[in-house]
């Protein structure tokens, strides 16, 4: 600085510069504690993110439903451990490309997985299930999509659920048989009792 001796002007001029250079510091002081306070948010925050991600992962394999999540396109984004035993009796999971080849490896229709995507794509939530004998090879699945929407709500891709509803299919059908026997049952009664009244009447007139 120029020396104070100088002039009154020189001496007021640096502490000018001073307080400036001062209030600069400050700031820059300033500026680096909300720099390391918002890097220690954002660290706490992926470690939340990391953890949410593994519990959602873990819970996504232990369920007893397939679960698959796909991009707007349809490609797979993530499949548990269910989703691929029930799709793998008609593709491997390494064949697997998207849901539209899952779905029809389930033996659903053409048709009716085009209509299914098509509805889901525009908002709606749609269910499938194939036709698959209770007893066949492919096991009889219902299918749930349900689509996703990103921050500005448009659909960027679904969640799609398998159930296996084979057995409920095996008892449906035995309570069908069990109320069919239980029919001729009842008609073989009602038989049994015409017929019974008729042979009265026959052994009645042999008896006079």
């Amino acid at each position: 600085f120029v020396p104070l001796y100088v002039s009154y002007r020189a001496y007021h001029l640096s502490l000018r510069r001073i307080e400036a250079e001062r209030r600069h510091a400050d700031e820059l002081a300033q500026a680096l504690d909300r720099a390391t306070q918002s890097e220690a948010a954002l660290a706490a925050e992926k470690e939340r993110l990391v953890l949410e991600s593994s519990r959602l992962t873990v819970t996504v394999q232990t369920i007893r439903d397939g679960v698959i999540t796909v991009d707007r396109k349809g490609a797979i984004l993530l499949i548990n451990d269910q989703a691929r035993k029930l799709s793998a009796l008609a593709i491997a999971p390494s064949e697997i490309r998207g849901i539209a080849s899952t779905l029809l490896g389930l033996e659903i229709s053409r048709e009716a997985v085009d209509d299914a995507l098509r509805r889901l794509w525009d908002g709606a939530v749609v269910r499938l299930r194939n036709d698959a004998p209770p007893d066949g090879p492919i096991p009889l699945v219902e299918v749930t999509g349900t689509p996703t929407r990103d921050a500005d709500g448009q659909v960027a891709g679904a969640v799609w659920v398998l159930r296996d509803i084979s057995h409920i299919a095996r008892a449906e059908h035995e309570r069908a048989k069990a109320a069919h026997l239980q029919s001729i049952g009842v008609l073989a009664g009602g038989l049994a009792h015409d017929v019974n009244n008729i042979l009265m009447g026959i052994v009645g007139n042999l008896s006079l």
